[in-house]
């Protein structure tokens, strides 16, 4: 399972983010994994609960599933940034399952170490500097209808001038009709705050919620 984010910083290539959660005792192969790396765009940090143990990110012993995976990061020419303190700690027993993994180009500006307090949770908070500049972005100013200062005649007005459609039938004509009336009748308060809006929102995202 992985959710991806693409982010754009200054000076560098965009940025892909990627969560990983791995079942425990899930089997995936060493090409499986390699497949699953070369799909995601360079440079890229990778991060998550792998539920593998190897000796080389900090578990005390290694299992067929650490194995297949420092092969296959091998392979992929991608490196892990862990530090060898344990992520995972339930009573007696602590482990380092919750692996971050970046591509060599990106390796040396990120610093990786867990906080101490684990929130209620068995597994500690990562906490990832990464040293890049996100690149300023401009928005588009998403203002709300001052509906206190509207002028409903002229809406009202605007609207029996427009062909009217059954919402039913042609839900986003009659849309673009109402807010087509609105924009000449109803003003928009001032955005005084000047707030942007999420970087990491893209038109990716518009298309995702217009389809849930």
């Amino acid at each position: 399972m992985k959710v991806c984010s693409t982010v754009k910083f200054q000076g560098i290539s965009d940025i892909t983010f990627v969560s990983v959660y791995i079942k425990p005792q899930t089997k995936i192969t060493k090409q499986e994994w390699i497949q699953f790396f070369s799909s995601l765009h360079s440079p890229c940090i990778i991060g998550g609960d792998f539920n593998a143990h190897h000796t080389s990110w900090g578990c005390a012993q290694d299992d067929v599933f650490g194995k297949i995976l420092i092969e296959a990061l091998d392979d992929s020419n991608l490196s892990f940034i862990n530090n060898a303190d344990p992520t995972y700690v339930k009573y007696q027993s602590k482990s380092a399952i919750d692996l971050t993994l970046c591509t060599p180009q990106i390796h040396h500006q990120v610093e990786w170490r867990t906080l101490p307090d684990p929130c209620g949770s068995d597994h500690l908070p990562i906490l990832i500097n990464c040293n890049f500049t996100p690149e300023k972005l401009s928005f588009a100013s998403n203002r709300k209808w001052n509906i206190n200062k509207a002028c409903w005649n002229q809406f009202c007005f605007e609207s029996i001038n427009r062909s009217y459609v059954e919402p039913v039938i042609d839900y986003s004509t009659f849309i673009k009709n109402v807010n087509q009336s609105a924009e000449a009748s109803i003003p928009k308060y001032e955005n005084k705050n000047n707030v942007k809006g999420k970087p990491w929102w893209t038109n990716e995202c518009n298309i995702a919620v217009e389809k849930r």
